[in-house]
């Protein structure tokens, strides 16, 4: 046996106790993960600006994000990130026409902002009062 198909199957047989280990637990939970949809070269330039952004700040660990990118000839791109679903910023960023690194920090803020939003929300009593049938 050489030592390269040793290596091999060293590192088979440790990614296989590893999983085995994850597989067990079903308590693991992965967090703080930014996630690109994008298509383009410029939705994944604003991906990587954001990301970056997002994952310097403080509290940005427990939150899963989506961004997403819907390329346009005549608009430029659609870019929204989600977070559970919802879309908290959506903007069209035309090439050449927008500071990348500007416009990702503006988006942090925002999504920033609506998460606070969405998190002060599930603490409030619903004010609809269709839920109750009256």
């Amino acid at each position: 046996m050489n030592i390269t198909s040793l290596c091999l199957f060293t590192s088979l047989v440790a990614t296989s106790a590893v999983a085995q280990d994850l597989s067990s637990d079903d308590d693991v939970e992965l967090r703080g993960i930014v996630v690109d949809r994008t298509v383009m070269l410029l939705g994944h330039d604003f991906y990587r600006y954001f990301s970056n952004i997002w994952i310097s700040q403080a509290d940005t660990e427990r939150y899963n994000l989506i961004v997403s990118e819907r390329p346009s000839a005549r608009w430029g791109s659609l870019i929204w990130i989600e977070y559970d679903h919802k879309v908290l910023y959506r903007s069209f960023i035309h090439p050449g026409h927008v500071d990348l690194k500007k416009t990702a920090e503006q988006a942090s803020q925002k999504v920033k902002q609506a998460l606070l939003i969405l998190e002060r929300q599930q603490w409030l009593p619903d004010a609809d009062m269709d839920t109750n049938g009256y």
